[in-house]
């Protein structure tokens, strides 16, 4: 019952991540369970009209303005977010490419671009306390105090070795843990492209259908709280 439901759990995210009309395979996300009959990819089997906020190469800002978008060389997009200045002086921006939801954070001179949603419990990072942990800039949680490197996605956490004499508190590593997206500036604009790493990352979850009712129970739950203490 258990591997159904990791078998489940990564197929489903392994669909949002594949190309257009993608067949997803158990083999794919590293299962050996029968394979299904037919598995359809969470992409329509006819590409959604053109996003007016996405610019590729050789076309011209204002022609993907109106709408008008080419594919790279390599097969992805860039997807414009906004123009420097603004986002500067937002310092964090929300926005939704292809229905997944990236925080666009703005830091020190540079932007970052990660999921909007922590890997732990789904909650939003947008209110999130930056700092230098270990020489690594991290966003933390703010309902759980989870940290996460803004460069790579990294769990970071500290603990100490009980088999020490006099124990030491150190920070290690998860592992990645939220995915990340490549950020470009292209003169006074802004642009996200899409992380297409192909192994699943914890929170690619909050991104299928069961991750997304999971995480407006954990919304929800915040609003009932504030609510409370007000």
């Amino acid at each position: 019952m258990v591997r159904y439901h990791y078998l489940q759990y990564t197929m489903q995210t392994a669909q949002y991540l594949h190309p257009f009309n993608a067949e997803i395979r158990p083999e794919d996300v590293g299962c050996t369970a029968p394979r299904p009959a037919e598995i359809k990819s969470l992409h329509p089997a006819i590409p959604p009209p053109p996003n007016p906020f996405t610019r590729t190469t050789g076309a011209t800002l204002d022609a993907c303005r109106f709408g008008i978008m080419s594919t790279e060389e390599n097969g992805q997009f860039e997807h414009f977010m906004g123009r420097k200045a603004d986002l500067v002086e937002a310092k964090r921006s929300v926005r939704t490419v292809d229905g997944r939801e990236i925080l666009i954070v703005h830091h020190q001179a540079t932007f970052y671009a990660i999921d909007l949603h922590c890997y732990h419990a789904g909650s939003s990072l947008e209110n999130g306390d930056i700092e230098d942990i270990n020489n690594k800039l991290c966003i933390i949680c703010p309902k759980h105090k989870y940290k996460i490197t803004l460069e790579e996605g990294e769990g970071l956490y500290k603990a100490a070795n009980p088999q020490e004499e006099v124990r030491t508190f150190r920070w290690y590593s998860k592992g990645i843990k939220q995915r990340v997206h490549k950020v470009t500036e292209r003169g006074e604009d802004v642009f996200v492209t899409l992380s297409t790493t192909p192994h699943c990352i914890d929170s690619d979850y909050y991104y299928t259908t069961q991750g997304r009712i999971d995480r407006a129970k954990v919304d929800e739950d915040t609003m009932d709280f504030m609510d409370e203490s007000e």
